[in-house]
């Protein structure tokens, strides 16, 4: 199945868009965000540019699906249960934790579990339905005795996004190449089957584990995958001051602070793509699967940055409007000597850390910031006396705190604070320094 096919599945307010076009074949931008559920139009468009291959807008301006957009609604349903028969059960007490188990084109997918054991039972009754078993967002991962060399080869498609996997030694040299984003694997002489506590093994992983580390599993912690391979540099080149920089990274990590101007992507495995582009002030990069370093001149004064599924840093001072979309990633940005600005947060399910540092303020600065699904930790200082403003609004299923120190409640300054946060745990907290 094509890259792009993944891409639209693998995320289910993606998968609402694609399914919503593929129904009614053709909508408006308002009553996509409707099917879709999305309450912003910023999170609307984020999700519409990853899916640039599987949507378009037609002649009258509304969004409907590509060929690859169709195929792509074809195997949603198919992993939906709408267009193919059930996969059996793997038998015994080996069977996948949960049964949690949904059928895509070829493949037996076990996804969101605390604990997953891949047995003989579970890659022969997936090879008898001529399909492959993937694994994907667990927690503990063991590839167990009974399994050899050539299963592994037959029926085991991989194991990606999960934390902890351990395996036989003799399998290291087949399973290696079929693991990505693994944090910690462990080859040894005997594999052991998990053990049944507290019914863990048919525990969703969402309803184990804390928001913030769910929001960071498929980026900074499992971004421990870079050990097993050697870092290669493939590009290098000097940049010149800019006023406007553009950043669009994808399953990569990223680290911007202020320098001498100069970006490096590297790669682990041949995979990294990247593009960069200059348009008189403007620097526009784009990253998926790489590591990149940049060092940006004093005197950017605009920073937009989309990160998916990536661990990012940025350290910068002086800018006066920062714009930040992300989606299952870590985000931590310090920001210095701020004056006047807008700084604009959209994060689902992600972990995000914002320290600001203003200068005196004389005039308004905004903080718009939304989370869903996500842990968001604002920490702002200002230098003299301003106001602090905050306007929030939660479900009763998020965990917000506002801190504002007593001594900020004068001066020509504000700083006007708009959150919105759905399933969040969010804190916010002003000091005078």
């Amino acid at each position: 199945m094509p890259e792009d096919i993944y891409e639209a599945i693998s995320h289910p307010t993606r998968r609402a868009i694609v399914k919503a076009l593929g129904e009614r074949g053709h909508m408006t931008f308002t009553e996509l965000m409707e099917a879709a559920n999305v309450k912003d139009t910023g999170t609307m468009t984020f999700h519409l540019r990853k899916l640039s291959a599987l949507v378009t807008r037609n002649a009258s301006g509304e969004y409907e699906l590509t060929e690859l957009g169709r195929r792509a609604y074809e195997a949603i349903k198919m992993i939906e249960g709408q267009g193919a028969a059930p996969a059996k059960e793997a038998a015994g007490p080996s069977a996948p934790a949960g049964g949690a188990k949904e059928e895509g084109v070829g493949l037996l997918i076990i996804s969101n579990r605390v604990n997953v054991d891949i047995d003989r039972a579970l890659l022969e009754d997936a090879k008898a339905q001529g399909r492959r078993v993937l694994v994907r967002d667990c927690a503990f991962v063991k590839v167990l005795d009974d399994v050899d060399e050539n299963l592994v080869k037959e029926a085991l498609e991989g194991i990606e996004s999960s934390a902890f996997v351990e395996a036989p030694k003799r399998l290291s040299g087949v399973l290696n190449p079929r693991m990505s984003y693994v944090a910690f694997v462990s080859f040894k002489d005997h594999v052991e089957p998990s053990s049944s506590f507290i019914g863990l093994e048919r525990t969703a992983l969402k309803d184990f584990l804390p928001v913030a580390l769910l929001g960071s599993l498929k980026s900074g912690l499992l971004r421990g995958w870079h050990w097993r391979a050697k870092r290669t540099l493939v590009y290098s080149s000097p940049l010149r001051a800019y006023r406007s920089v553009k950043l669009d990274v994808e399953d990569s990590e990223l680290r911007l602070t202020r320098g001498e101007g100069k970006v490096e992507f590297y790669s682990y495995d041949s995979s990294c793509k990247y593009d960069v582009g200059e348009d008189n002030d403007e620097l526009a990069i784009k990253a998926k699967d790489c590591e990149v370093e940049l060092s940006l001149r004093p005197g950017a004064t605009s920073l937009e940055l989309s990160a998916e599924d990536s661990d990012v840093k940025v350290d910068y001072r002086g800018l006066s409007r920062v714009d930040v979309e992300a989606l299952d990633s870590n985000v931590r940005l310090s920001l210095d000597d701020m004056g006047e600005s807008e700084l604009g947060v959209r994060v689902e399910d992600s972990f995000a850390a914002l320290n600001i540092a203003y200068g005196e303020l004389r005039g308004r600065s905004k903080i718009s910031a939304r989370a869903e699904g996500s842990s968001l930790d604002i920490e702002a200082t200002v230098k003299g006396n301003a106001r602090v403003t905050p306007v929030v609004k939660s479900n009763e299923d998020s965990a917000v705190s506002i801190e504002v120190d007593s001594s900020l409640s004068g001066g020509e300054g504000e700083i006007a604070l708009e959150l919105s946060s759905s399933d969040s745990h969010v804190k916010a907290k002003f000091s005078r320094r």
